[in-house]
């Protein structure tokens, strides 16, 4: 085997090197020595990096650091992975042994994860987002998989999965595939909050109080009201048109708001309310935005608590006269 590598020539990039895992760097330097990416392409493959803005700054950081060139571009892009760590071992230059290093670590990774893991890694987000009622943060969702599945990898290496599973399914993300749009970025790129575009919230995850007990049309049509009032992609919208109009959230029965009371911690809380009877609904039917009533937690439980439950208007009343 015929292979040109020029020697290493390590310029101090400590800040960038630091700043990112051990798999990542692997990512990157593999990146560069077999697919040939530019240092923009590397920052929004594999550091899941705005190109425009990181200039590919990053990955150039992390591979300056190593000694990597811009002479290495691609020269294993004929090559084996196998065949390019071997040279790299029985190269008699004790400074490949990083690079060296670096591919091993890719090497176990696309074998045992990009590979074999990569569908699992997406049925499970998806099941995380279900459990979640839709949305979730990345950490929750971590979280859940961690305590769901056994791993035998590292953290960073299912994290880094588990993220790439949501970014390659997602059109709010730079690294979508373009196809099986499955995810929506909640509050824009940076604030790890997902939710799951198919999500449809189900009987068997509406818990009914000691109050519902005594509903006169059934439990099942109850659960029914509840999922519509529960499907978080209506009420989000819901409360976004509510805030283009004024501005902050309050209870449009009483008027509490949240974040006067609370402080930050109450932002962009409110409860819906399906303010249609549940006799008049059918299973199938699709709840509109203008079937939403955004309520405090009290006005929400008080409303339910009459059967059948009161009318927006009725509510106001009884707190008029309280």
């Amino acid at each position: 085997m015929s292979i040109l590598f020029e020697p290493l020539n390590p310029i101090d990039r400590i800040s960038e090197y630091k700043r990112y895992s051990s798999l990542e760097r692997a990512q990157v330097i593999y990146g560069y020595l077999f697919e040939g990416l530019s240092h923009r392409g590397l920052d929004e493959k594999y550091l899941f990096l705005n190109a425009d803005n990181s200039k590919g700054y990053q990955s150039m950081g992390i591979l300056h650091h190593v000694g990597i060139t811009g002479k290495h571009k691609g020269v294993f892009s004929n090559t084996n992975l196998s065949d390019a760590i071997h040279f790299l071992d029985t190269y008699n230059d004790a400074n490949y042994d990083l690079i060296s290093k670096y591919l091993k670590q890719y090497s176990y990774l696309d074998t045992k994860v990009l590979n074999t893991k990569k569908q699992k890694y997406l049925s499970e987000v998806i099941e995380a987002l279900n459990y979640f009622g839709g949305e979730a943060s990345l950490i929750d969702i971590y979280t859940y998989i961690k305590s769901n599945y056994e791993y035998t990898l590292s953290d960073e290496v299912v994290h880094s999965s588990i993220r790439k599973a949501i970014y390659h399914h997602s059109s709010d993300a730079d690294l979508f595939e373009g196809k099986n749009d499955l995810f929506y970025s909640i509050k824009g790129k940076g604030h790890g909050l997902w939710g799951l575009r198919t999500y449809i919230p189900t009987l068997n995850q509406i818990d009914l109080t000691e109050d519902d007990n005594g509903y006169p049309e059934g439990k099942q049509q109850l659960r029914i009201h509840l999922i519509r009032e529960r499907d978080p992609r209506v009420i989000r919208e819901a409360k976004r048109r509510y805030k283009q109009k004024n501005e902050e959230l309050s209870c449009q029965a009483c008027g509490f708001n949240f974040v006067k009371v609370y402080g930050e911690i109450g932002e962009d809380y409110i409860e819906g309310h399906h303010i249609n009877p549940v006799s008049d609904q059918e299973t199938e039917s699709i709840t509109r935005i203008e079937d939403i009533a955004l309520l405090c937690s009290n006005c929400h439980k008080m409303i339910h608590r009459r059967r059948p439950w009161l009318c927006l208007d009725e509510l106001k009343k009884l707190i008029v006269k309280s």
